[in-house]
């Protein structure tokens, strides 16, 4: 046996309100800051991946020996 489907008509889609769109007030753009980031020095930078570098390879020899 099928299965018959009946369709009615459907209500049109509703419009938004005249005057209900509103737009956020532009602000200017805030000077730009220095990052701390980019005060780092690139040569403690290298120091440090060194020092974590050398951790690494401790804990890996302490653990397989």
């Amino acid at each position: 046996m099928k299965a018959t489907v009946k369709l009615g008509t459907t209500q049109p889609l509703s419009s938004p309100p005249v005057g209900a769109i509103r737009t956020a007030p532009s602000l200017a753009a805030p000077a730009l800051v220095q990052v701390p980031v980019d005060s780092v020095p690139t040569g403690f930078c290298w120091a440090l991946l060194a020092v974590s570098v050398l951790t690494l390879l401790i804990q890996l020899w302490t653990y397989f020996s």
